[in-house]
């Protein structure tokens, strides 16, 4: 069967900028548990960034119970934007950008990792991964590492892993 997508209905929505990336995030409820729910940028160069919340049906097969969702979609971003545009099925809706106040106050030079999961394993991964290759390759190399968790605010709770 092919997937049969649609716009969806959040409860909530939120964005939050680290530096180099945005992070946004929908939270709500679909009528079936065969739905999956994700967040997608535009292809068109708009200012404010624009995005969809897209829900599509994966299966024509589906218990009838309230499913609720939370979809995280982070795109690459040098500059935080004031502000985004998601689209959804009650229309567009203009999101104000959280910045994490703490990142954008120091010259950072090492990488961020976020989780929305809250998984302190996650977030230090997607830290790792964004790290330039050492040079040379195969020489050791140290990094102060700082966590928060964030409890609530316009993106709900999260894990973010600084490596500096």
């Amino acid at each position: 069967m092919v997937a049969n997508c649609q716009l969806g209905t959040p409860e909530t929505v939120g964005a939050m900028w680290v530096p180099g990336r945005l992070l946004v995030r929908a939270q709500g409820v679909v009528p079936e548990s065969c739905w999956e729910v994700a967040i997608h940028k535009s292809p068109l160069a708009v200012w404010p960034p624009e995005f969809a919340l897209e829900q599509c049906r994966t299966s024509s097969v589906c218990t009838e119970v309230m499913t609720p969702y939370d979809a995280v979609g982070e795109f690459a971003f040098d500059e935080p934007p004031e502000n985004i545009v998601v689209h959804t099925s009650e229309g567009p809706k203009t999101v104000v950008v959280e910045v994490v106040p703490e990142l954008t106050t120091e010259k950072r030079t090492g990488a961020v990792g976020i989780s929305p999961s809250r998984s302190i394993d996650d977030a230090f991964a997607a830290a790792v991964q964004m790290l330039p290759a050492a040079n040379p390759p195969n020489v050791p190399r140290s990094f102060d590492v700082r966590i928060r968790y964030q409890d609530g605010g316009i993106t709900g709770p999260l894990v973010i892993v600084y490596l500096e």
